[in-house]
């Protein structure tokens, strides 16, 4: 297992990574920030809504 940079805009973050397993993209993630590093693990690969949720709380 790895986590890959993605360029996913939609996390509103300075990095975005994604956890692989055996090439296949997972739920967890690591958002980086200039002040913080935030772990998040969801149930199941999120949807555009839910990235948005999450943006707009730790946007807070």
């Amino acid at each position: 297992m790895c986590f890959q940079k993605t360029d996913d805009p939609a996390w509103h973050a300075d990095a975005v990574y994604q956890l692989y397993a055996q090439n296949e993209a997972q739920d967890e993630y690591s958002l980086c920030w200039r002040d913080r590093i935030v772990y998040i693990d969801f149930e199941g690969i999120p949807a555009a809504e839910q990235i948005a949720i999450a943006v707009e709380k730790l946007s807070k």
